[in-house]
């Protein structure tokens, strides 16, 4: 190993750093952190039955968090969480890309059923439905897939 020069030391320490070990670890928990959040994603998952039929509706849903977000009567958490859940919504970056046909936007219903079921929890069923842009069939499913 070839001594660095006297810019490269500090008090005897080597203040060069191998970025292999660095990329690796970083890699290693980005991995981590997605099998992980894809794990809740599945231990949370609706019914096959209801996530069928619930896809056509991601446009709608996108348009019921916007509409809940911006009413101002919406506790700050529950607003907060509506935030959090449209960026993901309107973010090409997902845990299963939108690109994978089928089960693209599969991940985008659960994190909303998740969302949804806190927001319900705390505002109520009337209050939420108060938003819903479509139809009360398509409510009643989307609160199937939400399990409320």
């Amino acid at each position: 190993m070839r001594a660095g020069s006297p810019r490269d030391r500090v008090d005897g320490y080597d203040l060069r750093v191998d970025l292999l070990p660095v990329v690796v670890v970083v890699a290693l928990v980005v991995i981590v952190a997605w099998l992980l959040l894809v794990t809740l994603l599945w231990l949370n998952r609706p019914p096959l039955e209801y996530v069928l039929a619930a896809l056509p509706l991601v446009p709608d849903v996108t348009r019921f968090v916007r509409s809940a977000r911006s009413d101002p009567a919406m506790p700050g958490r529950s607003r907060l969480a509506l935030g959090a859940l449209l960026v993901y919504l309107r973010s090409p970056i997902d845990l299963l890309p939108d690109l994978l046909p089928g089960i693209g936007t599969v991940d985008d219903l659960i994190l909303a059923g998740v969302v949804l079921r806190r927001v319900a929890r705390r505002i109520g069923m009337p209050a939420l439905r108060s938003h819903w842009p479509g139809s009360d069939a398509d409510f009643d499913l989307l609160c199937q897939l939400a399990r409320i």
